[in-house]
C-alpha cells in the first residue's frame, strides 16, 4: 500500500508484507539492475527485456517471469512495417 520515491527503497519494499508492485517505466540500464539486485532476478530474464523475443512464461522459484509485447498504431503517414510501434513488457 505504501509507495517508495526512488530506487534505494527497493529492500524496503521487497520486505514490506503482501505484495510488492514495482513499476519501471522507461528505465535506465542501472535502474533495471537495482530492481534485479533487489528481487534477486535471474540475469537472463532481465536480459529478455532488451531483446526481440517472443512472448513467453518462465517459472523460476521465487516468481514466474512473462514476457509479452504492447502494440500501438502510429498516425499519420507511414509505410506498413512502421505502422505499429512494439514495445517489451516484463512482469516478475
Amino acid at each position: 500500500e505504501g509507495e517508495i520515491a526512488s530506487y534505494d527503497d527497493l529492500a524496503t519494499a521487497r520486505n514490506a508484507p503482501g505484495t510488492t508492485w514495482v513499476r519501471a517505466t522507461e528505465a535506465t540500464d542501472e535502474e533495471i539492475a537495482a530492481v534485479a539486485a533487489a528481487f534477486d532476478l535471474h540475469p537472463l530474464s532481465i536480459d529478455d527485456l532488451g531483446g526481440d523475443l517472443r512472448p513467453k512464461t518462465e517459472p523460476f522459484r521465487e516468481y514466474t517471469f512473462i514476457l509479452f509485447e504492447t502494440a500501438e498504431l502510429t498516425t499519420g503517414e507511414t509505410t506498413f512495417a512502421d505502422e505499429i510501434i512494439t514495445e517489451p513488457v516484463g512482469i516478475f
